[in-house]
């Protein structure tokens, strides 16, 4: 593939996000946007009053409200700091558990007996959870693992191979997309494994180490989930 077949393709899905930001919960962002930014902003105290107290009905301040959209935001982030919203973060806050509450709060007990052959369910899967972009030449973060925890999703690919100094690092074996370290990844999965969901995580593990380098694998594996809710179940 050559240099300008990776741009087209990138300009190409970069446009298609873009239209599909701007559809998705569009008609509710611009019922609560501000009329001087030309309908592409909601400002939080505005989002707050309008939306979480009188549409949503929840009983918190300004300030908790703020935290709230801090803890969602999975872009644009820094536009909370001058206390902005953009048509992005605001997708992320239309999908997030706060303001998804089913009307009846028993709903969110976890009723489904897990007692049945792992086959039986129809689990939310994620492939090469660790890329931002392509599967050639794109970037992977640990941002990643946290748009997919955040939403709902209940297995996470992690594609493990020897990395400098004995360190294990996850990257898309035999192409040019970046790396990240494994023990990062663990500690985000640690972080957001149960934020949207109280449902079991699996993590999907692509072993490529060496021996070394799997028993370093272990020692991390240890030192950031032991004493969480992990059951390691061997495949």
């Amino acid at each position: 593939m050559n240099k300008q077949k990776i741009e087209t393709y990138r300009e190409t899905m970069d446009a298609a996000k873009e239209v599909l930001g701007q559809m998705a919960g569009l008609e509710i962002f611009q019922r609560y946007a501000t009329g001087k930014s030309n309908g592409c902003l909601i400002t939080v105290p505005d989002f707050h009053q309008n939306f979480a107290t009188n549409s949503q009905g929840l009983r918190q301040n300004l300030a908790e409200t703020l935290n709230q959209l801090r803890s969602i935001a999975t872009v644009d982030s820094n536009l909370l700091d001058l206390m902005l919203i953009t048509r992005r973060l605001f997708k992320d806050i239309l999908a997030s558990k706060i303001y998804t509450l089913p009307l009846r709060t028993d709903q969110l007990e976890l009723r489904q007996p897990l007692s049945q052959p792992m086959t039986d369910y129809f689990i939310s899967t994620s492939h090469n959870t660790y890329l931002m972009e392509d599967q050639l030449k794109g970037r992977s973060d640990c941002l990643a693992y946290e748009i997919a925890l955040k939403k709902n999703c209940r297995c996470v690919e992690l594609d493990i191979h020897n990395g400098p100094n004995g360190d294990p690092i996850i990257t898309h074996g035999g192409t040019m997309t970046s790396r990240i370290r494994f023990e990062d990844v663990i500690k985000t999965i640690k972080r957001f494994a149960f934020v949207a969901s109280e449902y079991p995580l699996i993590l999907s593990f692509e072993n490529h180490c060496s021996l070394e380098q799997q028993d370093k694998m272990a020692q991390i594996l240890t030192k950031h989930l032991k004493g969480t809710k992990q059951n390691i179940i061997e495949t």
